[in-house]
């Protein structure tokens, strides 16, 4: 849960190393078994608290998962748990976006916040640390629209993929 836990990118970060003046460009690597792992484990955990809930229910992989998602997010046993299971809730919530906005993919990324696990979009520097969003916002006290979000973010590549390394 390290990398995960490294993940430490912003709610949603372009990283363009020029328009920083950073010289180093991020550098994307396919997922190690490792992150692989600890995703899985991430998930697994999301499957528990679905099925939990509604019995022989399990997570699939897709926007309808959004819903879902705004389920668990807004139950009060939920409410105060911990920053894994915020990030657990993330983890799913990536998987939903990847099938919601062509073109995005797990991705590990170093860069100068750190190594992390994001989504990343195409073979640009458009990068999503969907694993904190939630945790980020929950840290903060805020309320948050699971689909409302995905519709943003799915709205903000497509406007800005071309402007984009």
């Amino acid at each position: 849960m390290l990398k995960i836990f490294q993940a430490v990118v912003l709610f949603f970060t372009v990283v363009t190393a020029a328009a920083q003046g950073n010289p180093k460009p991020p550098v994307f690597t396919p997922l190690s078994a490792e992150s692989k792992a600890e995703l899985d484990e991430f998930r697994r955990l999301v499957n528990r608290m679905v099925s939990k809930r509604n019995p022989g229910q399990m997570l699939s992989r897709a926007p309808k998962d959004f819903r879902v998602l705004q389920t668990l997010a807004e139950d009060p046993s939920i409410k105060h748990a911990d920053r894994n299971t915020w990030i657990a809730l993330g983890v799913a919530y990536g998987d939903a976006l990847i099938a919601f906005v062509p073109g995005l993919s797990r991705s590990e990324v170093h860069d100068e916040y750190g190594p992390g696990v994001v989504l990343r979009y195409k073979r640009t520097t458009l990068t999503i640390a969907a694993p904190v969003m939630f945790a980020k916002r929950v840290e903060r006290g805020e309320t948050f629209d699971v689909p409302f979000m995905a519709n943003e973010l799915k709205k903000y590549v497509q406007e800005n993929a071309g402007k984009i390394q």
